[in-house]
């Protein structure tokens, strides 16, 4: 819930869905709220497999996994950047 509180609904900027977005912005707190079907999910997913990941050191077969991921995730913005 750590997770929830500070990195989504107390980030830094009014964005949609955050408590400052829903007081500064003229955006529907219903509208806002929808994001949230989108946002926690990732989140709550991404904080599972990283515990996972450091509760069982031993999955070599997930290091490799993660380090795949990471370099697709680098590689994708790098190529659109040079598909000009």
């Amino acid at each position: 819930w750590l997770l929830v509180a500070l990195g989504i609904l107390s980030t830094f900027g009014p964005p949609p869905g955050s408590i400052e977005g829903m007081i500064y912005t003229r955006i529907p707190i219903l509208d806002q709220l929808v994001g949230w079907l989108e946002v926690v999910p990732q989140a709550l997913l991404l904080s599972v497999i990283l515990f996972y990941w450091v509760n069982h050191p031993e999955k070599k077969w997930l290091n490799w996994v993660m380090g795949a991921v990471f370099f697709v995730m680098i590689l994708m913005p790098v190529a659109g950047l040079l598909a000009r």
